[in-house]
């Protein structure tokens, strides 16, 4: 695994459990101290794996339970060193924001550490009670705790949503090459009944009012900014002299 996730795993304990815990753990996995957390190095998976354990160890939790929380972290570790603009700007709603995780993926592996690695992918189901199906294919199994951290606290983060992340299936098939882990995931809003996923404007609530009664001006089709945006979430709108007016995703 890359470095950086030994790193943000050092972060998250010495931050919850001390220094004096990853002292421990560092002894407990033989990690000579300084040499666990090289971000822009690549760490065997069996490395990865005996810090995780030693992890779990320590703290008097599971392996899985230790993912789960490694993932909660993940999202603000990542949003303190220097992503919090990228992330907030990836998507206005989550389920855009989960669909998007494949290219971020990309963008980290091959444009900034240029690592070439293969991340897992993600892929989302959107269902009429308004909870998502969330697919997750990964060349590592083990590893899919994380993903319901994540999403639990990159809601939360990010859209100000509370949601409940179960495992819905684990799926038995045969997987193409590569591709050793599928799972989905439930995510369901915690409080509400509606759907709760829908798109959300890219305007201020004083520019959507004045572009709705724009909108609704134009002719017989009665149509606010909010439902153009549902019918259109992928748009550029301009006026006569070529200036942006709104836009969506």
């Amino acid at each position: 695994m890359f470095g950086w996730i030994h790193e943000s795993l050092r972060q998250l304990i010495t931050r919850k459990y001390g220094t004096h815990a990853w002292d421990r753990i560092l002894d407990l996995a033989k990690f000579k101290p300084g040499t666990e957390n090289e971000v822009n190095h690549y760490y065997d998976d069996q490395e990865s794996m005996r810090l995780i354990s030693a992890i779990a160890n320590i703290v008097e939790l599971t392996v899985d339970e230790v993912w789960e929380e490694y993932g909660r972290f993940l999202i603000i570790f990542t949003m303190e060193t220097g992503w919090n603009e990228l992330l907030r700007a990836m998507a206005f709603d989550l389920q855009s924001f989960l669909d998007s995780l494949d290219a971020l993926h990309y963008f980290i592996d091959h444009v900034v550490y240029k690592t070439k690695l293969k991340g897992p992918s993600f892929r989302c189901e959107a269902k009429p009670d308004g909870t998502l199906l969330l697919h997750y294919y990964s060349r590592r199994r083990g590893l899919f705790a994380i993903v319901k951290g994540l999403v639990t606290e990159a809601a939360q983060q990010l859209f100000s949503t509370n949601v409940v992340v179960t495992v819905h299936e684990r799926v038995k098939e045969h997987l193409q090459a590569g591709i050793s882990e599928h799972v989905v995931f439930l995510v369901q809003e915690v409080g509400r009944n509606v759907d709760t996923f829908a798109l959300t404007p890219f305007l201020s609530s004083s520019n959507e009012s004045f572009y709705a009664d724009k909108i609704e001006s134009a002719g017989s089709y009665q149509m606010t900014i909010n439902d153009f945006n549902r019918a259109f979430p992928l748009h550029l709108c301009f006026d006569r002299d070529m200036v942006i007016e709104h836009c969506g995703l």
